[in-house]
């Protein structure tokens, strides 16, 4: 592959046989694509009014999380992680039973796309780049 690079980008080639790895090469960077599949769901009107009802709860325990960050530095001066809040999933599942109909890992991932975000806000503070801090998501139809 390296010869196919030096070959590719004008570099000299020690092989001699110039055309021959540049084809070996290209063939084998061929062969490593992957293929990408897009499909259309066509769900019938429940699994729609579940994936709204999923769609919806994740939303609003997105838009809370922050919130519970901020209190917390406010108030104690500590920083919540993703370990603590999605600590606190069970704690909020006895509280809003609406939360036991969705799938616990789809709540995680909730929190792992928040935290991530996070991440993302305080490295670029860190790099003195353009802010963006993470925003509530709206609603919006399926």
């Amino acid at each position: 592959m390296d010869e196919f690079l030096l070959c590719r980008y004008g570099g000299h080639c020690s092989t001699g046989r110039d055309q021959e790895v540049y084809r070996r090469a290209e063939i084998e960077a061929r062969s490593i694509m992957e293929k990408a599949y897009k499909y259309r769901l066509y769900p019938t009107k429940e699994q729609a009014e579940t994936i709204r009802f999923t769609l919806e709860r994740c939303r609003l325990l997105y838009n809370r999380l922050p919130d519970k960050r901020r209190f917390t530095y406010e108030t104690d001066k500590t920083t919540l992680n993703y370990y603590d809040q999605a600590n606190t999933l069970n704690e909020r599942k006895k509280h809003v039973p609406a939360l036991n109909e969705v799938h616990s890992q789809v709540l995680q991932d909730v929190v792992k796309r928040l935290d991530k975000a996070f991440q993302a806000f305080f490295r670029r503070v860190d790099e003195e780049k353009h802010l963006w801090v993470p925003t509530f998501k709206i609603s919006r139809a399926i």
